[in-house]
C-alpha cells in the first residue's frame, strides 16, 4: 500500500476539500478521462450555457466578493440621506439596436474601456461581470462590485465609452439628445437574505436567447479561481482536522480521492477551528491587495 505523504487543503467560505497525497501515485490519474468528458460536453452545449466548471468558478468569485465586502456608508443626493450597502448590482445596456458591432468588439473596446475608467476614478478592485443577450438581440452586461459608484457618473462613463460608436448617433436621431439612460444600479444592503437568489440569477443559463461570442463572464484578478486558498495540512493542524471530522461529519461528501465539507452559511463556516479561520481571513487580506 502506498505511503500517505500529506494532505492538501482547499478552503473557501463554502467548502473545505481535503485531498490525501500518496507516494508514487500521480494526482493526474484521471486527467485524460476528465479532458475527454469536458471536450464532449463543450461540443454538446451552446455558447449561452455555462459549463459546470465555469459555474463553480463564477460562484466562487461571487462568494469571495461577498466575503471581501464590508458595510459602507454612501450619500443619496435625491433623498439627502445616507445609506449603507455592501454590493452594487449594475446593468449596462446599448442605446440602440446594434447590427454593426460584434460581441467580441463590444467587450474588448467598450466594456474593457468602461472597466478601466472606473478603476481609475473609483479604484475598482473586485468585480464580476456577465454578458447576456436581450430579446432584441443586443448585448448587455451585469456587473457586481463592492465599489460605490454614483448613478450619474455610471451613466456618463458608460455613455462616454459608447461615443466612438454610431449607437449614440442613432439614439440622438430618435430622441434628440446624446445622454440615453443606458445604465441601472441597485444597492444590495442585506446580502445574507438574498445571496443565494442573487447567485442563482447571475449564474443562470439562457438557452432561449441568441448565442454570445466569446466569454460569458469574467472577474477581477482578485476573485480568480486560481487564487483560492490552498495549503498543506501541517502537523500543527492535525488536531483541528480531527475536530472537523467529528464536528462536521454531517456536512461531509467523501470519495476515494478526496473529502469535501460544505458549509450552508457563514455562521456554519465560522464554527471551523480557529487556525483554519485565521488562514482564511489572512487569505482575504492578501487577495484584497491584488
Amino acid at each position: 500500500m502506498a505511503e500517505l505523504l500529506y494532505y492538501e487543503c482547499y478552503l473557501s467560505a463554502k467548502k473545505l476539500v481535503i485531498i490525501p497525497i500518496y507516494e508514487n501515485i500521480s494526482r493526474n490519474y484521471n486527467r485524460d478521462d476528465y479532458n475527454a468528458r469536458i471536450a464532449y460536453f463543450e461540443l454538446k452545449r451552446n455558447n449561452n450555457t455555462l459549463s459546470t466548471n465555469s459555474i463553480r468558478k463564477l460562484i466562487y468569485a461571487l462568494n469571495t466578493l461577498k466575503d471581501l465586502s464590508t458595510t459602507q456608508t454612501a450619500y443619496n443626493f435625491q433623498t439627502g440621506k445616507q445609506f449603507n450597502f455592501l454590493l452594487n448590482f449594475i446593468t449596462l445596456t446599448l442605446p440602440a439596436i446594434n447590427k454593426q458591432y460584434s460581441d467580441l468588439w463590444i467587450k474588448r473596446h467598450i466594456l474593457n474601456n468602461f472597466l478601466n475608467k472606473v478603476k481609475y476614478k473609483y479604484n475598482l478592485s473586485h468585480y464580476v461581470w456577465k454578458a447576456e443577450a436581450q430579446g432584441n438581440g443586443n448585448l448587455h452586461f451585469h456587473i457586481t462590485t463592492n465599489t460605490y459608484i454614483h448613478f450619474a457618473d455610471l451613466n456618463r462613463i458608460w455613455n462616454n465609452c459608447l461615443e466612438h460608436t454610431d449607437l449614440i448617433d442613432h439614439y440622438k436621431k430618435k430622441f434628440n439628445n446624446r445622454n440615453p439612460n443606458t445604465t441601472d444600479i441597485h444597492s444590495i444592503k442585506q446580502i445574507n437574505s438574498i445571496h443565494q437568489e442573487f447567485i442563482k440569477y447571475i449564474s443562470k443559463n439562457e438557452t432561449d436567447r441568441r448565442k454570445i461570442s466569446g466569454k460569458l463572464w469574467d472577474c477581477s484578478k482578485s476573485l480568480n479561481f486560481s487564487n483560492r486558498l490552498h495549503f498543506a495540512l501541517s502537523p500543527e493542524l492535525f488536531d483541528s482536522y480531527e475536530y472537523i471530522q467529528k464536528k462536521f461529519k454531517d456536512q461531509l461528501f467523501s470519495t476515494d480521492y478526496f473529502d469535501c465539507y460544505s458549509f450552508r452559511d457563514n455562521y456554519t463556516f465560522r464554527k471551523l477551528p480557529k487556525k483554519f479561520i485565521e488562514k482564511y481571513d489572512q487569505h482575504l487580506q492578501y487577495i484584497n491587495t491584488i
